[in-house]
C-alpha cells in the first residue's frame, strides 16, 4: 500500500509540469502574433498615407487661394511678421518647411500645396493609428478612409493654408499622448512633447489647444520625469520662439502686432464684446465645417441612434482623453474666433472615431482571452478582430461615395465673381456693405484658379508703365493677390479705415508693399497716379460702383464670368480723390473733368 501512495504523490508532483511548460510557449506565440499585427498596422498606415497623397495630388490649387495664402507665399521670399509676411502669430516652422520644398518646386504656391497634400496623407494615416486604440482593425481602417475622403480635409489638402499641416502633427501628438498615459511610457511622452513643440512652430494656436491634454498626460509620471520633460518642452519651444521674436523686431513689436491683428479680426467674434452676430458667425462656421466634414456620416450616426445601436461605454480614462481633446478647441472656436471651416480639422476626427464605434456596436465588447487559452488574461489579448458586417461595409461605401461626390460638386460649381444672384445670396452687411463673394470662391479651388488666371491674363495685356490697378484691401478684394501676381504694376488698395472713412490705404509695386495695420488707422483722401499713368483697371466691382458717375469706365467680362472695369484717363498725371462717405472722384491737371 505504501508504493501506490508514493507513486500517486509523485504523480501529483509532476502533473502540473506540462502546464508550466505550455503556458510560456503559448505566451510567446501570442506575443509574436501581436508583434506581427503591430507591424501590419504600420504597413497599413503607410499605404493609407501613400494612397491619399496620390489621390489628392491632381487637385492641388494652381493659384494662391486667399489673402492668408498670399501672406505665406510672400513669407517664403522674405519673412516679416510686422508686414504680415506671414501674419501673426508667425508660423515660422510652416514657412521653413515651405522654403525647403520651394527649393524643389521653384514656386511658392506649388511648395505650400505640396506640403498640404503630404500633410493630408499623414493626417489620415495617423488617424488610423489613433483609431486602433479604440476600434478593431477594419473599423479603424473605415474611420481613416472616411476622414481621408472628407470634403473638408480633401480641400485643405490641396491649398496653400496651414490647416491640413496642423492636423498632420496634432493627430500623431494626440496618439502619443494617449499611449504614453495608458502605458506610462516615457518614450511615447517624449514623442508627444516633440510633436507638440513642432506643432507650435507650425501653427501656434494648435500648441495652445493641446497643452491641456499634454499636461494631463505628463501628470501620470513621477515628478522627476515631469520636471525633465517640462524642461525639454520649454527648450524645444524656445528653439523656434526666439528666432520668431528676433525676426519680428523683438518681443514688444511682436506682441503689439499680434494684439492689433487679434483686435481687428476678433472685435466682433470675442464673447467679451457681447456682439451676437460675431458669436453666430463662429457657430455657423463650426456647424458648417462639421456638417460638410462628416457629410452623410451624420445621417448614419442618427440612424444608428434610432436603431438602438450603442457603442461600448468608454472607460473613465478614455472619456477624459476625448473631453480634453474637444473642449479647449470648441470653446475657442465658438467663443473667441473662427475664421475658416478648416479650424474644425482639429476636432473632426472625434466624430469619425465615434461613428466607427457606432458601426462596431457590440463588437467592441472584449472577449475574455481565457476562453481561448487558460490563464492568458494577463497578456491583454482579445478575441480575433471582427470584420465589418455587411451592413457596416455598405454604410462605409455609401459614405465614401457621398464624400467624393460632395467634393466633386464643390469643385464643379460655377462662381462668376459679379453674378447678381450670387451677390444677393452671400450679401453681408459689414459697415461698408461690400459683397463677400470670396467666401464661395475661396472654397472652390478650380473656380479660384480660373478667376486669377483670367484676371492676370486680362490685365497683362495692358502696359505696366501706364496702367495702375485699383482694388479693395479686404478678404473680399483683390489687393493681396493682384499685388503678388502683377508685380510690374502699381496696385493700390482703397477702402474703409478704422475711423469709418473711405480712403487710400495701401500700395504695392515691384514685389514690395507698404501693407501694415498702421496704414489702416487712417486712410489718405487722395492718390496721385503718376505722370505716365493713363489707365486705371478695377477688378473689384465694389470699387467701380463708387466711381463718380462722370468718370467713364468700360466693363469687360473675363473667362470666369467676372467683370473688370477699365477707365481711360483724359490725360496723364490725374489724382483720385476719395470722399469720406465712399465716392471716388477725379482731379486732372488742367481740370478737364469738372
Amino acid at each position: 500500500m505504501d508504493q501506490p501512495q508514493q507513486w500517486t504523490a509523485k504523480t501529483l508532483e509532476i502533473a502540473p509540469a506540462p502546464e508550466k511548460t505550455e503556458i510560456p510557449a503559448t505566451q510567446g506565440r501570442l506575443r509574436r502574433l501581436a508583434g506581427r499585427a503591430e507591424i501590419r498596422d504600420w504597413q497599413i498606415a503607410a499605404l493609407i498615407a501613400l494612397a491619399f497623397v496620390a489621390l489628392r495630388a491632381p487637385f492641388r490649387a494652381g493659384y494662391l487661394i486667399n489673402w492668408d495664402s498670399v501672406n505665406f507665399a510672400l513669407a517664403l521670399q522674405h519673412f516679416d511678421v510686422l508686414h504680415h509676411q506671414p501674419h501673426p502669430p508667425g508660423y515660422i516652422g510652416y514657412v521653413g518647411l515651405g522654403r525647403a520644398l520651394m527649393a524643389f518646386t521653384g514656386d511658392a504656391n506649388a511648395a505650400l500645396t505640396l506640403l498640404s497634400t503630404l500633410s493630408g496623407g499623414i493626417a489620415t494615416a495617423a488617424l488610423y493609428g489613433l483609431a486602433r486604440s479604440f476600434l478593431p482593425r477594419w473599423h479603424a481602417l473605415a474611420v481613416a478612409v472616411l476622414f481621408g475622403t472628407s470634403p473638408v480635409l480633401w480641400y485643405y489638402s490641396s491649398v496653400a493654408l496651414t490647416y491640413a499641416v496642423e492636423a498632420a502633427v496634432a493627430i500623431p501628438a494626440l496618439w502619443a499622448c494617449y499611449v504614453a498615459r495608458k502605458r506610462v511610457s516615457l518614450g511615447h511622452l517624449a514623442v508627444a512633447t516633440f510633436l507638440l513643440a513642432l506643432l507650435g512652430a507650425l501653427r501656434q494656436s494648435g500648441l495652445v489647444l493641446l497643452v491641456p491634454i499634454w499636461l494631463y498626460t505628463l501628470w501620470a509620471f513621477p515628478w522627476q520625469t515631469r520636471a525633465r520633460i517640462f524642461a525639454a518642452f520649454v527648450a524645444l519651444n524656445t528653439a523656434w520662439l526666439v528666432p520668431l521674436l528676433v525676426s519680428s523686431g523683438g518681443l514688444d513689436a511682436y506682441v503689439r502686432e499680434s494684439m492689433a491683428l487679434a483686435s481687428l479680426v476678433g472685435f466682433r467674434t470675442y464673447i467679451f464684446t457681447m456682439d451676437p452676430t460675431g458669436l453666430i458667425q463662429n457657430m455657423g462656421l463650426v456647424a458648417v465645417g462639421l456638417a460638410i466634414g462628416m457629410n452623410v456620416g451624420l445621417v448614419v450616426w442618427v440612424i444608428c441612434l434610432i436603431a438602438g445601436v450603442r457603442p461600448a461605454p468608454l472607460s473613465r480614462e478614455d472619456s477624459r482623453f476625448f473631453l480634453l481633446w474637444a473642449i479647449p478647441s470648441l470653446a475657442t472656436y465658438l467663443l473667441v474666433h473662427t475664421g475658416q471651416v478648416g479650424y474644425v480639422l482639429m476636432v473632426l476626427p472625434i466624430g469619425f472615431i465615434w461613428l466607427g464605434r457606432m458601426l462596431a456596436g457590440e463588437r467592441l465588447q472584449p472577449v475574455a482571452a481565457r476562453r481561448l487559452i487558460p490563464n492568458s488574461a494577463t497578456l491583454g489579448v482579445l478575441a480575433p478582430i471582427p470584420r465589418l458586417s455587411n451592413a457596416g461595409a455598405g454604410a462605409i461605401a455609401l459614405l465614401v461615395v457621398a464624400n467624393i461626390v460632395s467634393f466633386g460638386r464643390l469643385q464643379a460649381m460655377s462662381l462668376p465673381g459679379n453674378d447678381e444672384a450670387i451677390k444677393e445670396a452671400v450679401y453681408v452687411a459689414a459697415g461698408d456693405g461690400f459683397v463677400e463673394d470670396w467666401r464661395l470662391r475661396q472654397y472652390n479651388a478650380r473656380a479660384s484658379d480660373l478667376h486669377w488666371k483670367s484676371m492676370t491674363e486680362f490685365i497683362g495685356r495692358y502696359p505696366a508703365e501706364s496702367t495702375v490697378v485699383l482694388t479693395m484691401p479686404t478678404l473680399s478684394g483683390s489687393f493681396r493677390q493682384a499685388s503678388y501676381y502683377l508685380p510690374r504694376y502699381g496696385v493700390y488698395g482703397v477702402g474703409w479705415d478704422l475711423q469709418g472713412q473711405w480712403g487710400h490705404l495701401y500700395a504695392a509695386s515691384g514685389g514690395r508693399t507698404d501693407y501694415n495695420l498702421q496704414n489702416l488707422e487712417r486712410g489718405s483722401g487722395e492718390l496721385q497716379l503718376g505722370s505716365r499713368v493713363t489707365r486705371v483697371i478695377i477688378p473689384d466691382f465694389e470699387v467701380y460702383d463708387r466711381l463718380d458717375p462722370r468718370i467713364t469706365g468700360y466693363l469687360h467680362t473675363i473667362a470666369d464670368g467676372s467683370e473688370v472695369a477699365v477707365v481711360d484717363l483724359p490725360e496723364p498725371g490725374a489724382t483720385l480723390l476719395f470722399e469720406p462717405w465712399g465716392q471716388v472722384t477725379l482731379s486732372l491737371p488742367h481740370e478737364l473733368l469738372e
